[in-house]
């Protein structure tokens, strides 16, 4: 099975270079090769990489292949491309999926049964591709109805939390909290979910987003950085995500080395190109500039944070939000309104008054309506 054509270029790199190469580099080269896989004649591609392959197995007696995937966005188009010798039944589990998404056949010959799933954020379809006996090329949308709305006046609500770290055994209070709003379709979150980036906290932490009631998309910060952020490429996919919503524009980018790498930065001017007419929600974990000015809590370079700064206001961006500090912070960068939001229970900075918390964000295809604050504790 081949999932990645650049992780052995990457493994070998990580060996020879010294300690200071550019560790974001290597997670930004990661990010090409999210979403696609082949096995025995069968090829997989998801559009933009907006899913994550976790697992993909052949059947075996008589049974369909299983292909399973970790959804890191409200939509995404599935190719699957079969030779004449491949399987034609698959079993298509989508994890961190929209509780309300459907798939949707694009091309003819295309057979789509939806199956029972018990996760709040899980579906299952069984898709039988075109007879064998030619290559067949099946697309699939997997999408919740509403995710091509242009409504300019219809709002809708997503939430925003970060910064969980030592308190990741009480994140399922904060995810039941964000649940019991039925107006929040997602979770946006720029990093610092896990204090280690170790095993445990992963499986803990994948245990507390099954059982939430809205997928979450994030990006990471510096804690998941700790140990071996590959764990979170081998579980979750891409560290900087671009994705589309009710033709609003989310570009969650990687600042877990308190910078967005080089590599970076020319996929961000084709981002900043696809809001430029849009509302665009800008997220990353460190702040450019530090609000209180009382702790190291921004980029590493005020140069860098002011050329990115410059980037996305001469790119229209409507609203940017950041993690890192453990508190809550409402100020404007260059005419942009911008948040932080690290009240996810990681050791409290206290000046906000708040406490654990989380955002909510009332948003349209036309503006940003609201952001308030919801206290946990």
């Amino acid at each position: 099975m081949r999932i990645t054509r650049a992780l052995t270029w990457i493994g070998l790199a990580l060996a020879t270079t010294p300690a200071c190469a550019r560790d974001a580099e290597l997670r930004a080269l990661a990010d090409l090769d999210v979403g696609t896989a082949d096995l025995d004649g069968l090829t997989v591609v998801v559009s933009e990489g907006l899913a994550h392959v976790r697992r993909i197995e052949v059947g075996r007696d008589g049974q369909p292949g299983r292909l399973e995937l970790w959804a890191l966005a409200p939509a995404f188009e599935l190719t699957l491309e079969a030779t004449p010798a491949a399987d034609r039944d698959w079993l298509v589990i989508v994890s961190n999926c929209m509780p309300d998404a459907v798939a949707r056949a694009l091309d003819e010959g295309i057979q789509i049964l939806a199956l029972e799933d018990p996760r709040p954020t899980g579906q299952s379809w069984h898709v039988t591709l075109p007879q064998a006996g030619a290559t067949a090329r099946a697309r699939v949308q997997i999408a919740p109805p509403d995710a091509a709305d242009q409504d300019p006046d219809d709002a809708w609500r997503f939430a925003v939390v970060s910064d969980v770290q030592l308190a990741l055994p009480r994140f399922d209070e904060i995810l039941e909290h964000v649940g019991r709003d039925r107006a929040v379709r997602f979770i946006l979150s720029t990093g610092d979910l896990l204090n280690w980036g170790r095993l445990h906290e992963y499986e803990l932490l994948e245990e507390q987003l099954a059982k939430s009631a809205v997928p979450l998309f994030s990006t990471i910060g510096n804690h998941e950085a700790i140990e071996d952020p590959m764990r979170w490429h081998e579980r979750f996919g891409r560290f900087n995500v671009h994705f589309r919503y009710r033709d609003v524009v989310f570009s969650l980018v990687d600042s877990a080395n308190a910078g967005i790498d080089p590599a970076m930065y020319e996929r961000l001017d084709e981002w900043l190109v696809d809001g430029a007419d849009r509302v665009h929600v800008f997220a990353t974990h460190y702040p450019l500039f530090d609000p209180a000015g009382a702790r190291a809590s921004s980029f590493r370079s005020l140069r860098e944070g002011q050329m990115l700064l410059e980037r996305l206001a001469a790119g229209g961006v409507d609203v940017t939000f950041y993690g890192h500090v453990h508190s809550f912070y409402e100020y404007c960068n260059a005419g942009i309104p911008a948040y932080i939001s690290g009240g996810g229970g990681g050791l409290p900075e206290r000046w906000d008054g708040i406490g654990r918390h989380f955002l909510t964000v009332d948003v349209t295809a036309r503006e940003i309506r609201g952001v308030s604050v919801v206290a946990v504790d």
